[in-house]
C-alpha cells in the first residue's frame, strides 16, 4: 500500500524490501512490528525525558533500557524476519521498561502499575496467545511479589515528591491512554493495509482467472477444431478432464473416473485388454518410456471408421504425470491406400494373366476349392489351418496382398479357438473371397478355357515331328501337351515371389534361378493344389534357410544367397526340386519340437517325416511369412494326392534340397510321352 502520509512513508521505509512480495497476513504482521516498535521507542523517549525533568534516577532505568533494546529488536527483525521473536523481546522490554518506574514510584500503590498490561498485549498481538499467556503470568507474578514486599520497612521510598503525585498520576494516565489509542490505531492501520493488499491481490487473481478462462476457452476452441481427438489420461488410466469435442463426437464422453480400457471395452475388447496390460508399464522403471509407449495399441476400427493412436508424455517437474492420447481418423487415408493397393493388385493379376493365363485360372480354381472346403466345415482344425495357410501363400504369390493380410489375421484367430466349428468365421472368409473373385473376374476370363494357345516353338517342334513321319498316338501325345501348363512359368512366378520376400526380409541380392525348359504338366485341381502349396517350401528356403548377409560373411559364404528351382523329366518320372545354400535344417531343433508335441523322432526317416507334421517349426515366433508349422503339412498332402514322394537332403551350414518325385503314369494314363 503506497501513501503520501508521513507515517505510511515511515512504515514503508522500515519494512524489509521483499515484504511486498509476501501474502496479506505477513504484511499485516510486519507493519504491526514496525508500528509497535516505533510506538515503544517513542513512549520510552517521552518517559525518559519526563523522568529526567523530575530528577529521578532508578525510575528512569526502564525507559532508558527501552531506548537501547528497541533498535536492537528492530535489527533482529530485519535480519531474521521472526515476528514471534520480536513479540517476545518487545514483551520483555515493555515489562522491564514499566517495572522500574513501578518499583521506585510506590510499588502496588504506583500510578504506573496499570502499564503492566502492555507487555502481555504486545506479546499476544505479535507472538500469539501462548506467548501472551506467558507474559501475563510474569506480570501477575510481579504484582503478587509487589503486594508482598511493598509494605516492608526496607522497601524504597517513591522517587516522586509528594507535591507532584497528582502530576505523576495525570502524566501516567494520559500516557497510558495515548499508548492504548496508538496501539489500537496501529492494529487497525495494519489491518487496513492488509485488507487493501488482499483486495488488490483478489483483483489480480480475478483478472488472472478471467484471462485463464479466456485462454482456456481459446485453447479449447483450437483443440475442438483440430482434426485429431485428444484426451489426457493419468498413469492410473483415468481420464483427466473431458476429452476434446471431436473425441467426444466420435466415441461419446467418458464417465468421470472411468479407466481408459474400461471405456474402450464397448468399442473393442481386444483393444481394451491391450491397453490394460500395457498401460501399467508406463510408470515402471525397468522399461524405457519410449519402449513402453511403443507397446500401446496403434490403431482400431469403430463403427466402420479406422483410427490411429499416438501418444505424447506430459512431464511436470521432471516427472511423468499424464499421457496425451491423440486419436486420428484415417478412414479416408486407408480407403485411398486400399484403393491404390487394389489397383496395383489388378495390374499385377492382369500382367500375370497375359503372361500365363493357365496359372491364374489354376489359382482361382484352387482358391475356390479351398474356400468351399472351409465353408462347408469339412476337415479337422489342423487341416483347416493348413488350407488357410496355403490360401494365404497363394494369394501373396499372385500379388493379392490385402487378401493375404486378412488371411493372416484369420490365422491368428484360429490359433486361439478350441477347435469348434465357427460358421460365422468361414462365412466371413467366403464373403472376402467372393469380393476378391469379383475383382479378378473383370480381368480373368473363365469362359475361354477351351481355347488352346500354342507357343511358336512348340508348334515348330510338332511340325518337325510330323514332317519326320511321326503320327498316330505319338503325334496325339505331342499335341495334347499343348494344353498342359508350362512348368517354367509356374517356377518363374515362385521365383518372383522369393526375390520379393528376400528383399522384404533384408536379405538383399538373393539369386533365384529357374531351370525347367520345355517341361509341362497336365492341368487339373491336384496340380493346382500342389503348385499352390509348394510356395511354402520356397518361402521357408528364403526365411529359414538363407542367412542374413552379415551371418553369411561370418561363416565364409558370399553375402548373397542362392535358391534354385528345377524341374525335369527322367526315367518316366517328373522331378521338381527346390534347393538353397543357406543354413540347413537344424535337426536338433526339429527333434526338440517333436518331443514337445509327443512325436517319435528316433530315426532319420522319422525326423524327415516330422518336417511335414502339423505344428512342427524351428521358428520361435510365427510371422506373416512362416512359423506356424502348417505349410509343410499342406505340401505333403498335395504331393501325396498326385502319388508323389518327397526327399530331403540338408547339411547344417551348407544348405537344403527338397526333391519331389512324381510317376509319369499318374500324369499321362492314355498315351506315352514323346520327348523332342
Amino acid at each position: 500500500m503506497s501513501s503520501d502520509h508521513p507515517i505510511d512513508r515511515w512504515i514503508e521505509f522500515c519494512l524489509p524490501e521483499d515484504t511486498t512480495q509476501e501474502d496479506a497476513e505477513s504484511v499485516r504482521r510486519s507493519r504491526l512490528v514496525v508500528l509497535l516498535l516505533t510506538l515503544g521507542f517513542c513512549a520510552a523517549y517521552v518517559y525518559s525525558v519526563y523522568y529526567i525533568v523530575l530528577g529521578t534516577t532508578c525510575s528512569n532505568i526502564g525507559p532508558q533500557q527501552a531506548l537501547v533494546t528497541v533498535p536492537v529488536i528492530f535489527f533482529l527483525f530485519r535480519r531474521y524476519r521472526s515476528v514471534w521473536l520480536v513479540g517476545n523481546l518487545l514483551g520483555l522490554t515493555c515489562t522491564v521498561g514499566v517495572g522500574f518506574p513501578i518499583v521506585f514510584t510506590g510499588g502496588v500503590h504506583s500510578s504506573a502499575l496499570s502499564w503492566l498490561f502492555f507487555g502481555p498485549l504486545v506479546a499476544v498481538i505479535l507472538a500469539g496467545r501462548q506467548s501472551g499467556i506467558i507474559w501475563f503470568v510474569v506480570s501477575a507474578t510481579f504484582v503478587l511479589v509487589l503486594m508482598a514486599v511493598s509494605d516492608q520497612p526496607w522497601y524504597p521510598e517513591s522517587e516522586i515528591p509528594q507535591n507532584l503525585a497528582n502530576v505523576q498520576a495525570a502524566v501516567v494516565s494520559l500516557g497510558l491512554i495515548s499508548v492504548v489509542t496508538a496501539t489500537a490505531w496501529s492494529f487497525g492501520a495494519a489491518q487496513e493495509a492488509a485488507t487493501f493488499k488482499l483486495h488488490a491481490a483478489n483483483e489480480i487473481a480475478e483478472q488472472a482467472r478471467r484471462e485463464a478462462e479466456s485462454a482456456h476457452a481459446d485453447s479449447l476452441l483450437v483443440l475442438d477444431n483440430v482434426i485429431e481427438g485428444l484426451a489426457i489420461v493419468n498413469l492410473a488410466g483415468d481420464f483427466v478432464g473431458p476429452p476434446s469435442a471431436i473425441f467426444q463426437r466420435w466415441f461419446s464422453c467418458p464417465v468421470a473416473g472411468v479407466k481408459l480400457w474400461t471405456w474402450f471395452e464397448g468399442t473393442d475388447q481386444r483393444l481394451a485388454e491391450s491397453f490394460e496390460m500395457n498401460w501399467e508399464q508406463l510408470s515402471s522403471d525397468w522399461m524405457p518410456l519410449e519402449l513402453a509407449i511403443d507397446q500401446l495399441p496403434k490403431s482400431f476400427d469403430f463403427e466402420g471408421a479406422s483410427y490411429e493412436l499416438t501418444y505424447r508424455p506430459v512431464v511436470i517437474d521432471d516427472q511423468l504425470r499424464h499421457i496425451l492420447v491423440i486419436c486420428t481418423d484415417v478412414t479416408a487415408e486407408r480407403e485411398f491406400k486400399l484403393a491404390s493397393e487394389l489397383q496395383r493388385e489388378q495390374l499385377t493379376i492382369f500382367t500375370r494373366f497375359v503372361r500365363d493365363p493357365g496359372s491364374v485360372r489354376g489359382f482361382m480354381d484352387e482358391a475356390d476349392r479351398l474356400v468351399s472346403d472351409l465353408t462347408t466345415g469339412i476337415g479337422t482344425l489342423a487341416e483347416q489351418k493348413r488350407w488357410v495357410h496355403t490360401l494365404k501363400g497363394n494369394s501373396a504369390i499372385f500379388g493379392l496382398n490385402s487378401f493375404s493380410r486378412w488371411l493372416h489375421r484369420l490365422e491368428d484367430e484360429l490359433e486361439e479357438i478350441d477347435g469348434a466349428y465357427d460358421a460365422a468365421r468361414w462365412e466371413a472368409l467366403e464373403t472376402q473371397w467372393i469380393a476378391v473373385r469379383a475383382r479378378l473376374s473383370t480381368i480373368v476370363s473363365m469362359e475361354d478355357i477351351d481355347h488352346v494357345t500354342v507357343d511358336k516353338k512348340d508348334f515348330e517342334q510338332t511340325l518337325q515331328a510330323v514332317e519326320s513321319g511321326v503320327g498316330g498316338p505319338l503325334l496325339a501325345a505331342l499335341m495334347r501337351r499343348w494344353t498342359w501348363d508350362p512348368v517354367d512359368r509356374r517356377l518363374e512366378l515362385l521365383a518372383e515371389r522369393a526375390s520379393q520376400l528376400a528383399e522384404r526380409l533384408g536379405k538383399t541380392g538373393v539369386e533365384v534361378n529357374v531351370e525347367a525348359e520345355n517341361v509341362r504338366r497336365p492341368p487339373g485341381p491336384d496340380w493346382n493344389a500342389f503348385w499352390g502349396s509348394v510356395v511354402h517350401v520356397v518361402r521357408n528356403a528364403i526365411d529359414h534357410g538363407i542367412e542374413s548377409p552379415d551371418d553369411r560373411l561370418k561363416s565364409g559364404k558370399e553375402s548373397a544367397g542362392k535358391v534354385t528351382l528345377r524341374a525335369w523329366e527322367e526315367d518316366e518320372q517328373f522331378v521338381f526340386e527346390v534347393s538353397d545354400d543357406g543354413a540347413g535344417i537344424d535337426w536338433l531343433k526339429v527333434a526338440e519340437r517333436c518331443q514337445s508335441l509327443g512325436l517319435t523322432c528316433d530315426s532319420t526317416d522319422e525326423l524327415q517325416d516330422a518336417v511335414f507334421a502339423d505344428g512342427v517349426t524351428t521358428k520361435d515366433m510365427a510371422t506373416e511369412v512362416s512359423g506356424r508349422g502348417v505349410g509343410m503339412a499342406a505340401v505333403r498332402e498335395a504331393c501325396q494326392a498326385l502319388g508323389g514322394d518327397i526327399e530331403i537332403e540338408s547339411s547344417l551350414g551348407k544348405g537344403t534340397k527338397f526333391r519331389f518325385n512324381f510317376p509319369t503314369y499318374h500324369m499321362q494314363p492314355d498315351a506315352m510321352l514323346f520327348y523332342i
